[in-house]
């Protein structure tokens, strides 16, 4: 029953119609939606294994080179780190950085007793000291994150105009109630306690993508996996709501799928920039670019190694500015 806008009436409306053509929009959704996902799981699980199978293949020397320059920076990093606290301590540097290599080694025997002490006592002032360093380093990056977060949902809303899109925390009752009962379904058939578990899908990994996307708040993660899944197994599971033709429901479940769909595609045109994108089902056609691909590679394997060799070189001047080093006198 719906009201002429003419004369103010009510005049009989055919809401059968209606519902059949909102479930026809749902389902072309889904499977739009479904498509993209199928995409994103075949980059996933074939693409990018299967390029960095073949990265490995053709440069493993260079990429140990790249691993062992890594781990030397690590070290470095390190000592650079306890060079600079035992100077804030009250120790030269040249002595800091005997005591950072060697450990703390006093020069007589009747000073050992009283040395261990003071060893004792400035190991848990220092390991309070970083604690509290620690916790101060966790609030600033908190902080910093939770405004980084406020600028990019700000600048999306001037350029989109419009923020329901992108709009996160706080969830809104009816969406957090749609977050619980797609979390639900979902766990129904991918905890690996459940006796509903789809035993044909990975669903280890499905189950832990599926938790993230919880604890984030992403209802449209939990949709694009929940009709991928579908579109996979054949199966049905999504339950319908206790009014199955509520035609507000359908608009609303139709608006999700949308989002969903906007966001994925987002998605995928990152994912597109990727090397490995269509890896293995191109290898047939890149028999000519395949060689461009190598060059590319290799020069960009080539660009890390500087750049990793520049980082150990300014530690290496660092430890050279400090001088030879020398043991302390005495134990600060």
């Amino acid at each position: 029953m719906s009201f002429d806008d003419r004369f103010g009436l009510p005049v009989v409306s055919d809401w059968t119609l209606l519902f059949q053509r909102l479930q026809r929009e749902e389902r072309e959704w889904g499977r739009r939606l479904a498509h993209l996902e199928s995409q994103i799981r075949d980059f996933e699980d074939r693409d990018r294994p299967e390029y960095e199978r073949w990265v490995r293949r053709e440069f493993g020397p260079q990429l140990s080179v790249l691993e062992e320059l890594q781990e030397q920076i690590r070290q470095r990093h390190l000592l650079a780190q306890r060079v600079q606290r035992l100077i804030e301590e009250g120790y030269l540097p040249r002595e800091a950085l005997f005591v950072a290599r060697h450990g703390e080694t006093p020069h007589s025997e009747q000073d050992k007793g009283t040395a261990s002490s003071r060893s004792t006592q400035s190991d848990s002032k220092e390991e309070r000291d970083a604690r509290k360093r620690a916790k101060l380093q966790a609030k600033r990056e908190a902080r910093r994150a939770e405004k980084k977060s406020q600028r990019r949902v700000h600048s999306q809303k001037k350029s989109t105009g419009d923020s329901s899109h992108f709009e996160r925390p706080p969830i809104p009752d009816f969406s957090r109630k749609n977050l619980v009962q797609m979390y639900r379904q979902l766990a129904r058939k991918l905890h690996p306690d459940s006796t509903q578990v789809i035993s044909s899908l990975n669903t280890s990994r499905l189950w832990l993508e599926v938790q993230s996307a919880y604890e984030e708040g992403r209802l449209d993660r939990l949709i694009s996996i929940a009709e991928w899944i579908q579109s996979e197994s054949g199966e049905f599971f999504l339950e319908e709501s206790s009014s199955a033709h509520d035609l507000e429901a359908k608009k609303i479940r139709i608006r999700d799928l949308e989002r969903s769909h906007q966001k994925l595609n987002r998605q995928i045109s990152e994912l597109q920039q990727h090397p490995a994108w269509r890896f293995t089902g191109a290898r047939v056609e890149r028999g000519i670019s395949l060689g461009n691909l190598r060059k590319k590679v290799a020069r960009e394997v080539e660009i890390q190694c500087d750049h990793l060799q520049a980082r150990l070189d300014s530690y290496h001047d660092f430890f050279n500015s400090i001088g030879p080093e020398r043991k302390p006198k005495r134990i600060v």
